[in-house]
């Protein structure tokens, strides 16, 4: 991303931000801001091996700001329909417990199914998170290895250099916003953290102030 275009998308994103902190439903369209690009820069690779249906990479810890796991929070809820939604609230329940139980050096040695998946594909897709977005492999069997033994650290997962760049300009502008805004610099585990949300939807209210709700 050139400077004008980063210094542009600042701008929107800033704007975008600060009207999603009186208007929730300006989160999804928060969300397709940050990912907007990402996705075009990916449709044009078609050495990308990622389609619908494969979901193997939906089994590693994933790490997310606040505001798009307030996001997903309004998708679920208002999106998605009354069974849906009771399904991914039990499954998120039921993997943040799992999780709370292990380490985070465990977490990233095992494979736990993401909870939004429904048949293998992503049930928030239009409010996925920016680490969602710009993950990739361009080989299958390389993720199949990965997969059939997380415990090994040591595998590489081959990506698109344009696209990995571009995924860390599109986070540096996130955070910048954050930083603007004084608020917390930092991303959460998304599962248990959406969880927490679940249990306790007044937490929304205190990202509304700028205060830290994930701690």
């Amino acid at each position: 991303m050139n400077a004008a275009l980063y210094r542009d998308h600042i701008i929107a994103l800033q704007s975008c931000y600060s009207q999603a902190k009186s208007n929730t439903n300006q989160l999804a369209k928060l969300a397709a801001l940050q990912t907007a690009q990402l996705s075009k820069k990916m449709s044009q690779h078609t050495e990308i091996a990622c389609k619908k249906g494969c979901s193997t990479c939906c089994n590693i810890r994933v790490l997310a700001f606040p505001h798009e796991i307030i996001g997903i929070y309004f998708y679920i809820k208002t999106e998605l329909s009354g069974e849906q939604s009771e399904t991914l609230v039990t499954r998120i329940k039921s993997t943040a417990a799992i999780l709370n139980s292990i380490t985070t050096e465990q977490h990233d040695t095992t494979n736990i199914e993401c909870p939004l998946l429904l048949n293998d594909a992503c049930s928030v897709y239009p409010v996925r998170s920016l680490a969602c977005a710009g993950y990739h492999s361009t080989s299958l069997s390389q993720c199949q290895k990965s997969y059939s033994d997380p415990t090994d650290l040591t595998g590489f997962i081959p990506q698109v250099r344009e696209i990995q760049s571009e995924q860390e300009s599109l986070t540096k502008a996130a955070y910048q916003v954050l930083h603007q805004n004084k608020e917390p610099l930092k991303k959460v585990e998304l599962v248990s953290s959406l969880a927490k949300l679940l249990d306790s939807p007044t937490l929304i209210n205190k990202w509304r102030k700028g205060r830290n709700i994930f701690t």
